[in-house]
């Protein structure tokens, strides 16, 4: 009993209040894992990524999954995507999760793309990059816009409770509309944002 109550308590001086941790069973999967810890009966909208991000051999997870979001006035639900980081503390099988962002309906709910890195400030480490896209479906027009948020690197000896965005690029929309004119995104994928950040390190050069 004694034991019990102390490693309790060791816990509880340990663990900051706030902070959210999720224990991996043996051998479990990255995505078996996210399944049994996602809000119950919310869909995972991009494949589950397992995989280091400025942090030597120690892997990182990086989860999306649907989250409803009531209107201010209550008179309907949406469905906005919440991105989350899983980062296993002191190389065990205790994971803390961290929020990366929030992303929005509108007015539908977006579509993540793509989740990659890239040293947007030539410092040698790797931004977290996500490329995200709604759909646009109105009586004048339909397409898809584009947008694309960056991230700060995690710093893994004090690990926050979200990541800070540093930006976002607006990607622009690849639509049409009922007049004809026709409207071309400046990127749709990982490797039109890139090219884009390389030539900004170009011109800032």
């Amino acid at each position: 009993m004694k034991k019990g109550w102390f490693f309790f308590l060791f816990l509880v001086v340990l663990l900051p209040a706030s902070a959210q941790y999720y224990q991996r069973m043996y051998n479990e999967s990255a995505s078996d894992f996210i399944e049994r810890i996602k809000p119950e009966g919310k869909n995972v909208v991009h494949e589950v990524i397992e995989t280091t991000w400025n942090s030597g051999d120690t892997k990182v997870i990086f989860a999306f999954w649907e989250i409803d979001v009531p209107a201010e006035d209550n008179s309907y639900t949406g469905v906005d995507v919440d991105g989350k980081l899983l980062v296993p503390v002191d190389n065990s099988l205790s994971y803390k999760m961290i929020d990366i962002d929030m992303y929005p309906e509108d007015p539908y709910t977006p579509h993540i793309l793509s989740v990659f890195f890239y040293d947007t400030d030539g410092d040698g480490q790797r931004e977290l990059i996500v490329l995200y896209a709604w759909t646009i479906n109105t009586y004048e027009m339909g397409g898809t816009s584009y947008e694309a948020a960056i991230y700060k690197p995690v710093n893994y000896s004090y690990l926050p409770e979200k990541l800070t965005r540093i930006e976002y690029l607006n990607g622009g929309m690849e639509a049409s509309n009922i007049f004809g004119e026709e409207f071309r995104a400046v990127f749709k994928d990982a490797a039109g944002v890139c090219a884009i950040l390389k030539n900004r390190k170009k011109i800032e050069n």
